[in-house]
């Protein structure tokens, strides 16, 4: 969605829209750092997801769109969901959801819609706590493949690789912010630098994570 936001609105945000801003930047910042205080189990999938949240709710609003609370699982995917089954994208096997009984199949967006849905209500995932939910998340391995994401065995639950998930939630939500703050540096000081490593030390609320990376 965020290709389709026009430059020009960019550079008229809200007071509003900027406070989505920053509080998306402040998401990822508390992420970056809970993860080198070792507090990655219990943080770190929070405040990403909250940062997904926030924002699609920004680029929503900078396209025009509905801001409201409705329909948040179609808005989540659309924005954040990756490509589909039908385009070489993931596709689980078939698991039991706990708190229905149903089967389900999940895509890389839905599993994260999941956890994300999991995390909102304090719930723990950790494979090693052995929760009573479909998808789990593995902090230690040994997996067989690192290049693996998940492995799911005789269609019970989806053991999720969290640190190679937490990277690819990470990942996009960087690239979100930093699409709008090029955007805003291009057109306030006609210079992009980017760092993206994390921890992320420019994206504090108030600050341009494109130029206030300092060398």
């Amino acid at each position: 969605m965020i290709e389709a936001v026009p430059v020009e609105r960019i550079g008229e945000m809200t007071t509003r829209e900027k406070r989505w801003l920053d509080n998306v930047k402040k998401a990822i910042y508390d992420s970056d750092y809970a993860y080198l205080a070792d507090q990655k189990r219990d943080r770190c999938f929070p405040e990403l997801c909250k940062a997904i949240d926030t924002a699609k709710t920004l680029c929503r609003s900078l396209n025009g769109d509905d801001t409201s609370p409705r329909d948040n699982k179609r808005r989540f995917l659309e924005f954040f969901g990756g490509p589909e089954p039908s385009e070489g994208g993931y596709q689980s096997g078939v698991v039991v959801d706990a708190r229905t009984g149903k089967e389900i199949r999940y895509t890389l967006g839905s599993l994260v819609y999941a956890i994300r849905c999991m995390v909102h209500e304090n719930e723990n995932l950790d494979l090693e706590e052995s929760p009573d939910y479909q998808v789990l998340l593995d902090w230690n391995g040994p997996f067989r493949y690192r290049s693996h994401l998940v492995s799911q065995f005789a269609d019970e639950c989806i053991v999720v690789n969290a640190e190679m998930l937490l990277g690819i939630v990470r990942e996009r939500v960087t690239r979100f912010v930093s699409y709008i703050d090029s955007v805003i540096a291009m057109q306030t000081h006609g210079l992009i630098r980017i760092d993206t490593r994390p921890p992320l030390c420019s994206i504090r609320p108030g600050e341009n994570f494109v130029v206030a990376k300092r060398s």
